[in-house]
């Protein structure tokens, strides 16, 4: 892609994999948990033309980052938002609104709110099948479009209860999000 030519020196990045340079990361892979946004991470933060960490950026350097790290990751699953690969890259929490409205926000005290864990289930799984079933039948199937739908506004309401510090709310939205997600 132009835009990866234009944006990573992938002279330097193929020399290194010849050389035999690996990724080495504690994330298991497929079990959609962001090991392949990790990777893209780590491979744009090493051959990136002109990347620099920073504590912040516009809005305009975050969706051209956003933008490369989806195309990156497409790689792995024909389709990404880019989202993961961004987090890794900046390792901030990131807001997204909208297309013009991105921003990486601050993280509430997190003891508030109690413990949550990632529960490994020992099944790994191929992210990009997930994303082509998920999305023909966002598109074919009105019934699973409307409890989609419904998924978003719970994430959505945790999101703003985690936010504004309303720890009741926030647990009943994540109760409300567990059974949508054990039903479906």
């Amino acid at each position: 892609s132009e835009l990866l030519s234009e944006s990573m020196n992938l002279d330097l990045f193929k020399k290194d994999i010849d050389d035999g340079i690996y990724f080495k990361s504690n994330i298991p892979q497929g079990y959609g948990v962001g090991s392949s946004g990790a990777l893209c991470a780590a491979i744009y933060s090493k051959y990136a033309v002109d990347f620099e960490r920073k504590t912040e950026y516009t809005v305009k350097e975050l969706k051209h980052l956003k933008d490369v790290m989806a195309l990156m990751e497409s790689f792995y699953h024909g389709s990404s938002s880019g989202l993961d690969c961004l987090i890794s890259l900046i390792n901030r929490p990131i807001l997204i609104e909208s297309r013009s409205k991105i921003e990486i926000i601050d993280t509430p005290d997190l003891t508030r709110f109690g413990k949550f864990f990632l529960y490994d289930t020992g099944h790994g799984r191929t992210t990009a099948a997930f994303v082509h079933d998920f999305l023909s039948k966002y598109n074919e199937d009105s019934e699973y479009k409307n409890n989609i739908n419904t998924f978003i506004d719970v994430t959505n309401q945790i999101i703003e209860n985690f936010r504004n510090y309303k720890v009741e709310e926030f647990q009943k939205s994540f109760y409300d999000i567990s059974r949508l997600q054990y039903l479906d």
